[in-house]
């Protein structure tokens, strides 16, 4: 299982590689997608807690439930963003790469047809923003038209809700700046990635995956106590949260441990 926090899919840009493809096609309809599922009928409330048990098994039977109702007019942008949500999750923690980029189509399908069908849903721009991450990361040929359209969409949604998903666009942009390649070839800029996770603690100090940017910004400017600071900060917060049974939080305690585990031999 790959470790990464479904929040930070926008990871490993070393370098953007030759040649380029488009980040998005034309999704198909949405009764297809619906179909898709395999499912007939749907239950939003069971969906909603069998992805709340985050496995491998819940979140792929809870996304099935949500895309079965991409067609339901009364809980149509619900369901397409619960659809969203779940296939990214599971192209951060598959295994296999034919079936992570699978996922990551399958978001960037459903995500577009939330912003068709409701274009003042500030959560679209959002979700479509980590689709386009996470295609980036298992289809290296499309950062070249991806990585400009993540940023976009990424300030997009500061613009219209910034404390959606925990300050989630403040905090995926931080980890774009600080991860992607440096200007002519890309987006990266550790002063801005350390003024977008600043943003994100502000506005959510106490969700542990906002202190890990910090955190991550801190470390790249080789601000070392100041990173370790950040680093215990989310180890509490995610200890706490993990007590209290909150989805992905041993993860995030996973990454802050292991962060200080790194720095303490450096």
């Amino acid at each position: 299982m790959r470790r990464t926090d479904v929040y930070f899919l926008v990871v490993g840009w070393a370098v953007l590689v030759s040649g380029c493809a488009s980040a998005l096609r034309e999704p198909p309809p949405l009764e297809d997608l619906a179909a898709a599922s395999g499912r007939e009928g749907h239950a939003l409330a069971v969906a909603e807690r069998l992805w709340n048990q985050r496995t491998i098994e819940s979140v792929r039977e809870a996304g099935e439930r949500y895309q079965a109702a991409v067609t339901d007019e009364t809980v149509q942008v619900e369901a397409l963003i619960g659809a969203t949500r779940a296939h990214l999750w599971l192209g951060d923690h598959l295994d296999d790469p034919g079936a992570r980029l699978a996922a990551a189509v399958a978001a960037l399908d459903l995500a577009q047809w939330c912003g068709r069908v409701d274009p003042e849903e500030p959560q679209c721009d959002y979700w479509l923003a980590l689709g386009i991450g996470l295609q980036i990361q298992e289809r290296r040929t499309t950062a070249v038209d991806g990585l400009p359209r993540v940023v976009d969409l990424l300030q997009l949604s500061i613009d219209r809700d910034p404390s959606m998903d925990h300050a989630g666009p403040h905090r995926v942009l931080a980890l774009v700046h600080l991860r992607a390649p440096g200007w002519p070839a890309g987006p990266g800029d550790v002063d801005l990635g350390l003024e977008q996770a600043l943003l994100a603690v502000e506005l959510a100090p106490d969700h542990a995956p906002n202190r890990l940017a910090l955190a991550e910004a801190h470390r790249e400017l080789d601000e070392i106590g100041e990173s370790k600071a950040q680093y215990r900060e989310a180890e509490r917060l995610a200890t706490d949260q993990a007590q209290r049974g909150v989805p992905d939080a041993a993860e995030w305690l996973d990454e802050a441990r292991t962060a200080l585990k790194q720095l303490e031999q450096r």
